[in-house]
């Protein structure tokens, strides 16, 4: 079994696969665009890099508290891949020092 700090790493990993190919009719419906696509998956490689690491520094502090307002921001408000994202800010605010 995981330990939570693996299992971040893991979900943001699921995460990434599910935004790596291209974009479904019902992730664009969803207020996906291949920009914001790109932007979410940069955020989150950079927050997974430094979670599988060890540390809890810059990137994780600040998905913790704005992981969703940024897809807010972006214009996707529903859909699998952000209550996901959801869920992944919620295990991060979770797990903040």
């Amino acid at each position: 079994m995981l330990d939570s700090h693996s299992r971040l790493v893991a979900d943001i990993e699921a995460i990434e696969q599910a935004l790596s190919g291209p974009l479904e009719n019902v992730e664009r419906a969803d207020g996906w665009t291949d920009r914001s696509r790109a932007a979410v998956l940069d955020a989150l490689i950079r927050l997974r890099r430094e979670l599988a690491s060890g540390q809890f520094g810059e990137e994780a502090d600040y998905a913790s508290r704005h992981l969703v307002r940024v897809l807010d921001h972006l214009g996707i408000a529903r859909g699998k891949v952000s209550e996901r994202i959801g869920r992944l800010q919620v295990a991060l605010i979770e797990r903040r020092p």
